[in-house]
């Protein structure tokens, strides 16, 4: 699937068409000229609504975040991570990626870490 498509479909109503379209032009600023190796879409919910994107490519990690209508976006070389993990806590997953600088993707309870699990094996495996 696109990630446009898959942007619009993970955002649903919860953000301005306009927010969506300056996160949508960062991603393919970030990503222009390199091949995404793999991504991960989600909704956090630690600072309000907040739209994430990470994803790599064979050099960089980047990270794109949402958050009362500003965009925020972070990258750094993949060979500055230090640790990837994967954590359980009563409400919540978290994969943590620690680096140059850290990020964290969060999945409330009651759903399930698949996509999770698979961006860590596929950042365990670069």
């Amino acid at each position: 699937m696109e990630i446009e498509t898959r942007i619009k479909e993970i955002a649903g109503n919860l953000f301005e068409k306009n927010h969506l379209d300056q996160f949508y032009k960062k991603y393919l600023e970030m990503s222009d000229g390199f091949v995404v190796t793999h991504s991960l879409i989600n909704l956090s919910t630690d600072q309000g609504n907040e739209l994430e994107i990470s994803f790599f490519t064979k050099k960089h990690i980047c990270d794109i975040t949402l958050s009362n209508g500003v965009v925020y976006s972070y990258q750094y070389e993949l060979s500055k991570i230090s640790s990837i993990s994967l954590n359980e806590s009563e409400d919540k997953w978290t994969l943590n990626i620690y680096g140059e600088k850290r990020f964290d993707y969060n999945v409330v309870k009651p759903g399930l870490p698949n996509e999770l699990i698979r961006y860590q094996k596929s950042l365990e495996q670069r």
